[in-house]
This record gives C-alpha cells, structure tokens and sequence, in this order.
C-alpha cells in the first residue's frame, strides 16, 4: 500500500453560516482544520485558509478543543480577504506552522465594481511582516506533497475555461491585469484508494479541479468539502456543473461560503451524490 492518510477529521472553523443552536460564530470566510493520521502512525494538523478575521476563528477553535499552537501548515487558497485576512493573529498562536501558497498570492489585487476595493492579503500579513515573527513560508505553483498523502495542488490544469468576475484585477508596474486568479489551490488527501479535495472558493472551477487533483494523487476524487462559488452562477450554469460532478462519480459534497443557497438548492435537485451544508463548527471523518 503506497503511502497514504488512514483518517481524516475535518472541522470547519469558520464559515458564513453557523448552523442552528450551535453557539459557533459565523463570518464572511472559511477556515478548515484536518487532522490528519497518516499511515506511518504520525499526525498532521494543519489549516486551509483562516478566514476574514481571527478572532471568531480562536474563539472557535478553543470551543471545539482544537490547539493552533500545533498546527504544522497553513494552506492558504487565493488572496481573497476573506481566506487571508485572519493571517497574522493566527501565525502568532502559530508560530511552527509553515504557510504554504502560491508564488503571486500577495500582489495587489482589487475588484473594481461596484466601486474599487482592495481584496487582496492584508497588509498586516505581508511576507516581510511574516518574517518578522518568524514563521516559516512556501511559496509554490507545483503540486507538492506536504504530510504522507497529503498534497498541496498548485496551479490547477484549466481544461474548461472557468467563468471570472471581469472586475477582479491585480497592478503590476503601474499597469491594472484582469486577474485570472491563477493562484487559486486546494488540499488533497488521498486515503488508501480515494481522495477528498478540499477548496477554498474554486476559482479555477470545480470540475477542472477534480480531475487536476486526480492526476496529483493518482487516485479518484470521491469527495469535496469546501466553497465552489456558485453564488453567481444561473440555475443552468450550476444544473452543468452537477451533470459533470455525476459524471465523475462524486459520491460526497460538503460544501458551504461562497456556494450559495440558490445553488445548493439545485444539487439537492440535480446532485447523484450526498449534498450537505457546511457550517461552523461542524466535523467530517474521512477514511
């Protein structure tokens, strides 16, 4: 058997929906913890994305037990704000962790409309102020291999083109780019003979991103857990996307933030596969 995570809990610290009576904070964002038991009896603890602010993140976290000082990385997804923001206060619980990304997360990055807006990595969380505290950073746009079976994505393969919101730019020598937001990643876990995807907001669209993470694991996708930015999307947009996921013999979705409850509604309808709701505080075991 070739190395691999034997289980994986996945909590969700963070998401814009707290769910009901649960007493977990909710925020615009998304910030998941897996802890992950690798098949060489190790651990792994780590986070994808920390959110928009940190502190509804810590709060939770002490709730749900969860020890940030022991976190070993950090994924970080995009730059968007609200998977960035919460950077610096999280680095300072977690000073051991390593903060993996890719190599053009911290540029400039703005939307436009309806009026312009700076979305990118807070200032406060800029690589010379990471420095300081003296937390370790990787900077990468390959799939890299970061715990027994667990990987990083970099850059997804783009076999379908994904749909971007045109106001979306990035400055770069005094000159505006629409941003093709190529640093968008995901967290593979590849159990003993299938994968579980974790997204932040999937960018670099859904479909693509699973067969991208197939070909990085070299075993099957069978669940995402994580944000699909479907919020934007019409019914038939989002009707395509589900013909597509069935095709490729999803069997679980978990999936919540920038999803969108119109969406989510319609791969209730649609969807061959489990569909649930992500919200704060809420546990998913993968083995």
């Amino acid at each position: 058997m070739s190395e691999h995570v034997e289980q994986a809990i996945i909590t969700i610290l963070i998401d814009d929906y707290a769910g009901y009576e649960t007493q977990f904070l909710a925020q615009h964002g998304l910030s998941i913890h897996v802890k992950a038991k690798l098949s060489n009896g190790d651990e792994f603890n780590m986070l994808v994305d920390v959110g928009q602010q940190a502190d509804p993140i810590i709060r939770n976290a002490e709730k749900l037990g969860i020890e940030l000082a022991n976190l070993d990385a950090i994924l970080l997804t995009h730059c968007h704000y609200d998977h960035t923001g919460g950077l610096r206060e999280i680095v300072e619980k977690a000073r051991n962790a390593t903060i993996i990304a890719h190599s053009q997360i911290f540029r400039k990055h703005y939307i436009l409309k309806p009026k312009i807006r700076y979305v990118g990595v807070p200032y406060n969380a800029r690589i010379s102020e990471l420095e300081k505290i003296g937390v370790k950073i990787l900077l990468t746009n390959s799939p890299v291999e970061i715990a027994e079976g667990v990987f990083v994505s970099g850059e997804v393969e783009r076999i379908k083109k994904p749909k971007l919101i045109e106001s979306l730019v990035y400055e770069e020598n005094g000159k505006l780019i629409q941003d093709q937001m190529l640093d968008d990643m995901s967290l593979i876990i590849k159990l003993k003979d299938k994968c579980a995807v974790i997204t932040g907001c999937s960018h670099a669209e859904i479909t693509n991103i699973v067969k991208h993470s197939q070909k990085v694991a070299g075993a099957k996708v069978t669940t995402i857990i994580g944000g699909l930015h479907l919020i934007d999307k019409s019914e038939d947009e989002v009707k395509e996307i589900v013909k597509e996921l069935n095709e490729l013999k999803i069997e679980n979705a978990y999936v919540g933030h920038c999803t969108g409850w119109r969406a989510i509604a319609t791969m209730w309808r649609e969807a061959k596969f489990k569909v649930e709701v992500l919200h704060s505080g809420k546990k998913i075991t993968l083995a």
